[in-house]
């Protein structure tokens, strides 16, 4: 994208003619600002003033994910992730940031300080989100709310004020403009492959096409033509400001007006509304804004409801070629000089490395697994891999990000370990062909300490070769004696027969030629459903097989019946969707999660026992006590409990963030299940 700013310093009419150009969008807003408040520092902040500033330079840009709306980066001196701007509302003339305190591992501002409000809240568990900054279209100056810089105490949930901060502005210095790029074409999105990024079960595709056509020269009006599945194509219109694509909808967007199927928002049902994509580059687009399907109520028979929807996903542009896939991949890594240090136990001289290419983030290359550890939480997607530009044969590992963060391989217990190069300095890694299969890659160490100040060398890797993993075949003999353990246990109200651990028997039947789980949760199965629980292996992948939760005739599975009541499994949904056991790769297999309900046979609805996060190992429980299984997350009277105050993100089963924050308790939560996400672990719950 080419950039022209314009100097500060150039003549007061030219300047006057750059600042009042109209804002139509956040792109216009993009650019060079000086940040400048009032800051007075409290006793307790004294030692943290190197971390926060009254006055800066800041940069405004497009996202460098192409996720956001934007980004501001620098804010109030700040030196590690940049805050992202979730909302642009040109009426109200508000941008607004979702988190300003940033997300995963690396904070917006270093040293323990984070933002807050006037009031010196604690910043997390939704204390302190969806800040609204206000945007002069005159000047582009954008004016802050009063906040404050403070220090928390996680597990107390409570902060202290070091310093507060009144009058904040960002002045305009140099306004960026932005080249738009002619949109005219065919363009084929894919929806993303994440669990909940389509709906399941949904009879609509999970791929659509568009036809994007310039209405004039300034290549930012468009006629659309949108073509999903069988419907006829849907004329919309969409407008585009050189990175935002944004296409309104209204009542009358409808792919079939006689059975009111039509595009609504996405969090709700209702219209008008808007679907954004975000230019990734010239061939690709990235969905922002997510996109439903849903079907108006037309009788009592129809009552209405989603049909299908987009989470996330890309368009690219037919015609465009595609990138040469050369890098991923798995590796062994082979030091031939490694040495450890005090603390450094935990690593060796042989282990994995991934590399991956991420589509939807604008065609880039990341490695996510490093050093046996896998790297993507805490680096916030993974660390950053860049192929040379000028040398097919090379690519580096970098140790800083774009923004100035550094890159982690693991932490624990507040304790971050860092990568660092052979001088103890952030230049990139070379990995480099040695025309044989093999590829030399840069010395490095790895230092550990407190975030942001990691200075102990506990390790140091030279001499280093890595060669792709060659794949290990593996067989599995399914028939045997497992052990069941689950991560994420929970009874309810008439579960306390059930247990975290159990053992599960499959057996194969020469007779009937089929396999059969004749033991379940430590039940005998065998009775109750007619010679046992169907077992299927694969006839595609030999690592997995299935536990069918209904027969060929239609038959539930049971685990077992006392005085009329009947114990029945059902999936995590509710539903009858077979469980897949597979192969970890370890000795250890992961089970879908499920649950147990009773009631009158035939009628059983009542929960009373879920199981999620699911370890199962062949053999008796002794053979499994080594297995590392999380407890990290618990529910407790209608509370979501962590083991500590940590960053979390909870979902709904529609996929929609419900709570991000860092906290140790999430309490507020409706009935229902949910999804809850922490740095070290992903579990399923349900809130009754």
């Amino acid at each position: 994208m080419k950039k022209l700013y314009l100097l500060f310093t150039m003549a007061a009419l030219l300047f006057t003619v750059s600042a009042n150009a109209a804002v139509e969008s956040m792109a216009d807003l993009f650019g060079k600002y000086k940040f400048t408040a009032t800051v007075n520092v409290t006793d307790a902040g004294q030692s943290y003033t190197e971390h926060f500033k009254s006055e800066c330079d800041v940069t405004i840009a497009k996202c460098s994910m192409g996720i956001y709306d934007g980004e501001i980066v620098g804010l109030a001196g700040a030196e590690g992730a940049p805050q992202s701007i979730s909302g642009f509302d040109l009426t109200a003339k508000t941008i607004k940031i979702g988190n300003p305190n940033g997300g995963g591992n690396t904070p917006v501002w270093s040293g323990g300080v984070y933002m807050s409000n006037a009031e010196g809240v604690y910043p997390f568990a939704g204390n302190f989100n969806d800040i609204l900054y206000t945007f002069d279209p005159e000047t582009k100056t954008i004016t802050l709310p009063d906040f404050t810089m403070v220090s928390v105490n996680h597990g107390a949930m409570t902060a202290i004020v070091l310093a507060t901060f009144t009058n904040a502005k960002l002045t305009l210095v140099e306004s960026e403009s932005i080249d738009v790029t002619d949109l005219s074409g065919d363009w084929h999105f894919t929806a993303g492959k994440g669990t909940y990024d389509v709906m399941e079960n949904s009879t609509l595709p999970t791929e659509w096409d568009m036809t994007l056509t310039a209405k004039d020269d300034s290549k930012k009006n468009y006629d659309l033509s949108l073509k999903l599945g069988e419907f006829a194509p849907l004329a919309l219109t969409a407008k585009f400001d050189g990175v935002t694509l944004t296409i309104p909808f209204d009542e009358t967007s409808y792919f079939d007006f006689e059975n009111k199927i039509g595009i609504v928002n996405m969090y709700g049902v209702a219209r008008p509304g808007e679907i954004t994509f975000n230019m990734v580059n010239e061939n690709q687009l990235s969905l922002t804004s997510g996109m439903t399907i849903a079907q108006d109520s037309i009788s009592p028979e129809v009552p209405g409801g989603y049909m299908q929807w987009y989470m996330s996903g890309s368009a690219k542009k037919d015609g465009a070629d595609a990138p040469a896939f050369t890098w991923p991949g798995t590796y062994t890594l082979q030091s031939g000089s490694f040495n450890v240090f005090d603390g450094g136990s935990d690593f060796a001289a042989e282990s994995e490395m991934v590399v991956e290419y991420n589509e939807e983030w604008g065609g880039i290359y990341l490695v996510t697994k490093f050093l046996g550890y896998d790297v993507v939480n805490i680096n916030n997607g993974g660390i950053d891999f860049e192929p040379s530009a000028t040398d097919p044969n090379v690519a580096y590992i970098k140790l800083q990000s774009a923004y100035g963060g550094s890159m982690y391989v693991k932490s624990a217990e507040g304790v971050f370990y860092k990568l660092v190069d052979a001088n103890g300095g952030t230049e990139s890694l070379e990995l480099k062909s040695n025309g044989d299969g093999t590829f030399s890659l840069s010395p490095f160490f790895v230092v550990k300490g407190e975030y942001g100040k990691e200075t102990t060398y506990v390790a140091g890797f030279d001499k280093n070769t890595v060669k792709v993993k060659e794949a290990e075949e593996e067989k599995i003999e399914w028939p045997g004696t497992y052990t069941l353990k689950s991560g994420n246990f929970q009874v309810f109200d008439g579960g306390s027969d059930f247990a975290a651990e159990s053992e599960i028997v499959i057996e194969y039947n020469e007779g009937w030629g089929i396999y059969l789980v004749t033991k379940f949760l430590g039940y005998d199965v065998v009775n109750i459903n007619y010679g046992g629980i169907d077992f299927e292996p694969s006839a595609t992948d030999p690592l997995a097989s299935s536990i069918l939760l209904q027969s060929a005739y239609g038959g539930s599975m049971y685990i077992k019946s006392v005085e009329g009541v009947f114990y029945k499994l059902v999936d995590e949904q509710g539903g009858a969707t077979a469980l897949e056991l597979k192969s970890n790769g370890d000795g250890t297999f992961s089970l879908s999660p499920f649950f147990v309900v009773k009631g009158e046979y035939g009628k059983e609805t009542t929960y009373v026992a879920g199981f999620s996060q699911n370890v199962v190992t062949k053999g008796t429980s002794t053979d499994i006590t080594a297995v590392e299984t999380n407890d990290n997350i618990q529910v407790v009277n209608g509370e979501v409990v962590l083991s500590e105050a940590q960053p979390v993100v909870v979902y709904d089963f529609a996929g929609r963030v419900v709570f991000e924050g860092t906290t140790s308790h999430i309490n507020g939560l409706a009935n229902g299940m949910y999804v809850v996400k922490t740095p070290s672990a992903v579990m399923k719950v349900v809130i009754k």
